[in-house]
């Protein structure tokens, strides 16, 4: 099983080895080094706030000398103005350069003043005031006396000084402004606050909550695989690198037959060979997995205690701890005892069908064919690579009309079994009969995914059934028009089981009343008895029987029947086919002749003319006393023997075969 990695390996190695110390050290770190952080941050806020601090008050009161200069360069002015008027020129370039410095110094400070939002009306007075007072200075130096004050629609003279003193004071409110307001920023706070402490306070949060869910994270995955290792339904086992067992869990000890890890462990030492079927074994698992570092699905069959061979499977990997430089195996055991089983019955099953005298096809929902046995291959004349993918209608003939087909379809997609009889087309073109038995075969949730079809050629056998009808039809045809008595007796019911109309014109009994009645009723128990004897001695001996009964008609009178019988077997139950024939009206004439005979030789006997019969090759057949009186006792039983030549007897014949009678005929006999 492989080992998770943490984000924080130093951490986790700390916490796995038990430096608690040094692992909380390494977790205060980062909140350290955020405070510190954010002390500096702070620290370098406050310099440059007193920095902005001493920007602002320094224009401030730059300002303020600007006022302070203009007031003053004014005055200067007034003087030099007056030297000026009293003819002194050098006073008067002074005086020339000085107004430019004043015209400046009153366009500074009205900008100043504007941007920090003095009155724009006192700001247009201060103008018109600095102007006037610069054209009265130069006035006075070119005239000897100043402009007319009241030209320019002011009422006092010292309105410019007055308004001087309030800018004056306006900047040095504007300095004491300005420094509050550099020093204290509630952009600057909203800034430190929002974009340095409260993120480098919510990082540090993260990070503390990140690393408890990583550590808890870790503790679950711990007690889950401990939980896992313990009662997880495959055998788990931990090994060092020489091959000593150091944990297993319950489940792989009861599958050696052990009910715990500790029973099991102490039965086997601590020896890892005894997972193994033997040393050699083990010793190749080993070097397999110090060479690829994790090995996959190795089937062994071990003999445990309890004696049943298992199957087992074994995976196993490499579990190394780099701080202590040692090297465990952790590996999985599952027992595979039944799905070898199933395999070698699936195996079983796969050859069975494959096998099999009946063809075997199987299709998907769709009737693509995905299977086909040898059997199927053979009986259809297609081979299995043209079968595979293709549909079942590559076997369809014309034979059966469409509704056959959606019929058959219907049926099936109801799940229910089907089985039909197929005209289909080999690939030679050749028809042939298929007895087909097809059945829908479902998922879990009851969708038809395959269909599956087993096949048989019954060509051959549906021939032979026809005939076997036509053989039927025709014996039944015989058995009903035989002008003989036809019977079919059990000898185990002691009754006629099937007769046919011939019987009730020979019996007077129709062939349901015969049917009805036992045989001892129809000739006497005591004759029966003694014709059963007969019959089972000629069966015995020949076959079959013939026999000849003197039974008694439905209206009294006597009957004589000529019986041949044939023993057949009859669904199982052992019968005789009797054929009798009425031969009471042969037997009677049978009678009368042999009288006839018996007063014919009575006559010939007693006549004393020598008579003899003789046939066409002249043997002596009969003769009569008288005869043998004249000839002597008949030793020569040839009328030829009788002639002195054979010529003699040759005239007299053809004679006889001419005139067809002799009479009164003298002939020379010895």
């Amino acid at each position: 099983m492989a080992q998770k990695k943490s984000i924080l390996p130093a951490i986790n190695e700390k916490f796995r080895h038990g430096s608690a110390v040094i692992a909380w050290i390494l977790l205060a770190l980062p909140a350290l080094f955020a405070t510190a952080g954010v002390l500096l941050i702070r620290e370098n806020f406050q310099h440059l706030r007193s920095a902005r601090v001493r920007s602002a008050v320094e224009q401030a009161m730059s300002t303020q000398d600007l006022v302070v200069d203009l007031a003053l360069n004014l005055k200067q002015a007034d003087l030099l103005a007056a030297q000026a008027a009293q003819g002194n020129l050098p006073s008067r370039s002074v005086l020339d350069s000085l107004l430019v410095r004043c015209a400046g110094l009153t366009d500074r400070i009205a900008t100043v003043a504007e941007n920090s939002g003095f009155d724009k009306d006192k700001l247009r007075l201060f103008r018109k005031l600095t102007a006037f007072r610069i054209a009265s200075i130069k006035s006075r130096a070119r005239s000897g006396r100043e402009m007319d004050r009241f030209k320019f629609g002011y009422a006092q003279t010292d309105s410019l000084q007055a308004l001087l003193a309030v800018l004056d004071s306006v900047m040095r409110t504007e300095a004491i402004r300005a420094a509050q307001k550099a020093a204290w920023k509630p952009a600057d706070q909203l800034f430190s606050l929002f974009f340095v402490e409260l993120p480098v306070a919510v990082f540090t949060l993260l990070f503390y909550i990140f690393i408890f869910k990583q550590y808890r994270r870790r503790r679950n995955a711990e007690q889950q695989f401990e939980r896992f290792f313990e009662f997880g339904p495959e055998g788990q086992f931990i090994m060092s690198s020489d091959g000593k067992l150091l944990k297993v869990n319950r489940t792989l000890a009861l599958l050696y037959g052990f009910d715990s890890p500790e029973e099991f462990l102490q039965a086997i030492q601590e020896k890892g060979e005894a997972l193994f079927p033997d040393r050699e074994t083990f010793s190749k698992f080993l070097d397999a997995v110090h060479f690829n570092g994790v090995v996959h699905g190795v089937e062994i069959d071990v003999d445990p205690p309890s004696g049943e061979t298992l199957s087992l499977m074994l995976s196993a990997q490499l579990l190394k701890i780099k701080s202590k430089k040692d090297v465990h195996i952790i590996g999985q055991v599952l027992d595979i005892t039944h799905r070898r089983s199933m395999e070698k019955r699936l195996q079983l099953l796969s050859q069975a069908v494959e096998q099999s005298s009946d063809g075997v096809i199987i299709t998907d929902a769709s009737w693509t064919i995905l299977f086909v046995n040898r059997a199927f291959e053979k009986m259809s004349g297609y081979p299995r690579s043209q079968l595979i993918g293709a549909q079942p209608t590559i076997l369809r003939s014309e034979a059966h009309p469409e509704e056959f087909y959606e019929e058959l379809n219907e049926q099936l997609l109801e799940g229910k079994p089907a089985r039909r009889i197929f005209k289909n087309r080999r690939a030679n073109g050749e028809l042939y009969l298929q007895d087909t038995v097809i059945a829908p075969v479902k998922n879990e949730q009851g969708e038809i995914i395959h269909f599956i079809a087993s096949a048989r050629d019954v060509t051959e056998e549906k021939q032979k059934e026809e005939a076997l009808k036509r053989s039927e039809m025709l014996y039944r045809t015989l058995f009903e028009m035989a002008s003989d008595a036809i019977l079919l007796y059990s000898p185990e019911r002691r009754k006629i089981i099937a007769a046919n109309d011939a019987a009730e014109k020979i019996s007077g009994y129709s062939p349901d009343e015969l049917l009805r009645k036992s045989v001892e009723d129809l000739i006497g128990a005591g004759d029966f008895d003694l014709l059963e004897q007969e019959w089972q001695k000629q069966i015995s001996e020949e076959g079959d029987f013939r026999l000849q009964l003197h039974a008694r008609h439905r209206d009294g009178h006597d009957i004589v029947l000529d019986l041949v019988g044939t023993p057949v077997e009859l669904d199982g139950e052992l019968c005789y086919q009797v054929i009798a024939r009425d031969v009471t009206e042969r037997e009677r004439m049978m009678a009368e002749l042999e009288e006839a005979e018996k007063r014919y030789k009575r006559l010939f006997d007693a006549d004393l003319t020598a008579d003899c019969v003789i046939s066409s090759e002249g043997a002596i057949l009969l003769s009569n006393p008288a005869f043998e009186e004249l000839f002597g006792s008949c030793d020569r039983r040839n009328i030829r023997e009788y002639f002195a030549s054979g010529e003699e007897w040759d005239r007299l014949l053809d004679l006889i075969y001419r005139e067809k009678r002799l009479a009164n005929q003298e002939l020379d006999m010895l």
